[in-house]
């Protein structure tokens, strides 16, 4: 008899295994189906789950199912079955929105008022969830407030108030609660995103500003809120009272600087170059700054030193100034990671801007020496091969440059391609055409690398110029060679022969705008002007307008006319907005605004 029993029991408990697996897959097939769309097959799956046992899965899954096809008055029966059973403030929040959809507006309420009864954080959230989808946003903004005041707790319910108050323009809630749910969830980039949807309203900022100003006081110690406020007045270009929010918040924490320095890095990539330079003087001004923190200070000093705009060379103090700063920080580094890339910015600030060659060398020499193997050595061998080729020295220059070609495929890949390039460069001067070509035609290929357009560009003017001659593609490689080598005048008058041989061709467009270039780059600003002017007068300015009238304002500014180069580098924005010279005139305009009138 016992036994009997207990195959009996077996019997059953495997048959009820059974269908909590079977109920559980037919769940499954449920959700795939309304997963892909087909909410009628989706129905009747939880249809005939609730048939056989009512319970939350199958409710909802049915309610929502039929909501979507339209039906939702074939829901409200069930759920009313479901609710009386098995009371609950998401169920009694569904069945008033099922009473909403069904047009039976008061008894909506009435559920509603039951749900909140229960005076819980997840009823009150139900409920608005539910206004919400009926888009009463209005409505469930006002549950949730009141959820709040009701419960004596003015943070709960953040995410939603945040991310739902911007739907119905409610800006100081939205902005309040999306800091409130920012300093519970810590994540600042999620937080600007939200914050950035306020600011899109109409005449938020100052609004948002007021808030966040306040929160910046009554939270000194929050550094999340403190970062916000920063942020803050970077988005709106308020760099002086940024500065100060940064010099504060170091200070507070404690940091040591390195607050300073992260904001005065943003500025320098930003190109907010004046705010840069304050924040680095700031730094080096520094009683006691640690010795890693100095160096990056001082480097980052000196870059911003040599990005400030200049109308033309670079002032005699500045340049000596530079060089001590750079001898300063090559004393202190020794020999660690940033003197590598300190001596490649040294030598390239030597060899472009002070002239002295030797100097550079030297150098890019130690660089090679100290560090080699690593991605800095192969950029100093770039660096030197280029010095060789402008020295004439072309054998040299080509070993030095297939040598990156083959060390730095792993080490330095964006390297071996401008070692790459200045070999395609090399053969242009030379006169090996088909050589170049094919250097160049590898680069344009590679759209990612930093080299495609410049090797774009030559292949452009390779296209033109073999419909014309090939022997005046060689007199223009010449030219290039020339002004490489910076013999700018005879650079001129090769580039004008070029112009002239050209005729009507797009050949003599460009060579035009290179011979002003050059005329430029030897101090001839007049006949730099006239070469422009005669481009102008004699062609359409499709392909290289924007360039002339950027050189056209250089000439103007240094000449010191100043109204007229900011009058031409506005003319380049609004005639050609999509200019690749856009921020370089922006640059220009901002600093010829900030002149002493």
């Amino acid at each position: 008899m016992q036994r009997w029993w207990r195959y009996a029991l077996v019997a059953l408990y495997a048959g009820a295994l059974w269908a909590q697996q079977e109920r559980t897959a037919q769940l499954q097939r449920a959700a795939v189906l309304e997963s892909v769309g087909d909410y009628e097959g989706a129905a009747r799956l939880y249809r005939e789950l609730c048939q056989r046992m009512l319970d939350s899965a199958c409710v909802h899954g049915l309610s929502r199912n039929l909501v979507k096809l339209g039906r939702a008055a074939e829901a409200l029966p069930v759920v009313e079955q479901y609710v009386q059973h098995s009371p609950s403030p998401l169920f009694t929040a569904l069945l008033g929105e099922l009473y909403w959809r069904t047009g039976r507006r008061a008894e909506a309420l009435r559920a509603w008022q039951q749900g909140l009864q229960s005076r819980h954080p997840d009823a009150y959230r139900a409920v608005a969830r539910s206004q919400y989808e009926l888009q009463l946003v209005e409505e469930a903004l006002q549950t949730l407030q009141e959820g709040r005041s009701r419960l004596g707790n003015d943070t709960l319910f953040a995410d939603e108030l945040s991310a739902w108050a911007v739907r119905v323009g409610k800006l100081e809630l939205g902005v309040e609660s999306t800091l409130q749910w920012g300093r519970t969830h810590r994540d600042f980039a999620a937080l600007q995103a939200r914050l950035l949807l306020y600011l899109a309203f109409p005449g938020a900022v100052e609004r948002v500003r007021t808030i966040l100003q306040r929160w910046s006081r009554q939270y000194r110690s929050d550094t999340l809120v403190q970062y916000v406020w920063v942020w803050f007045l970077e988005e709106q270009g308020e760099d002086a009272q940024a500065l100060q929010a940064v010099r504060e918040l170091d200070r507070r924490l404690g940091a040591g600087g390195m607050e300073l320095l992260a904001f005065a890095e943003r500025m320098y990539r930003a190109e907010r170059l004046e705010t840069a330079r304050q924040a680095y003087e700031e730094l080096l001004q520094m009683g006691e700054l640690a010795r890693e923190l100095r160096l990056k200070a001082l480097y980052g000093y000196i870059q911003t030193l040599q990005q400030l705009p200049q109308p033309g060379a670079m002032d005699p103090a500045l340049r000596r100034r530079i060089q001590r700063l750079y001898q300063e920080l090559l004393a202190q580094s020794e020999r660690l990671p940033i003197t590598a890339e300190v001596l490649y910015s040294f030598a390239r600030f030597l060899n472009d801007v002070a002239g002295d060659a030797v100097a550079a060398q030297s150098a890019l020499e130690r660089l090679m020496r100290d560090f080699r193997h690593t991605p800095w050595a192969m950029a100093a061998m770039v660096e030197r091969a280029k010095m060789a080729l402008r020295q004439g020295q072309m054998e040299q220059a080509e070993s030095l440059l297939r040598a990156v070609i083959w060390q730095s495929d792993s080490i330095a890949p964006d390297w071996a391609l401008w070692a790459r390039y200045w070999l395609a460069e090399l053969e242009f001067y030379r006169g090996r055409l088909d050589s170049a070509q094919a250097h160049y035609s590898v680069l344009a290929l590679r759209p990612e690398s930093p080299v495609a357009n410049d090797a774009l560009q030559r292949l452009q003017v390779f296209e033109q110029a073999r419909t014309v001659s090939e022997e005046l593609l060689k007199r223009l490689g010449r030219a290039e060679f020339f002004a490489f080598q910076r013999e700018y005048a005879r650079a001129q008058v090769e580039f004008l022969a070029v112009a002239e041989a050209a005729g009507d061709h797009p050949l003599a467009e460009f060579a035009l705008i290179r011979a002003a270039e050059s005329a430029i780059a030897h101090g001839k600003l007049e006949e730099a002007q006239q070469i422009v002017n005669r481009y102008l007068a004699n062609y359409d300015d499709v392909l290289y307008g924007d360039r002339a009238l950027l050189l056209l304002g250089q000439i103007a500014e240094q000449q010191q006319r100043f109204p007229e180069a900011l009058q031409l580098y506005q003319q380049l924005l609004l005639r050609y907005p999509g200019s690749i010279y856009t921020r370089q005139v922006q640059e220009r305009i901002q600093s010829l605004r900030q002149r002493p009138s």
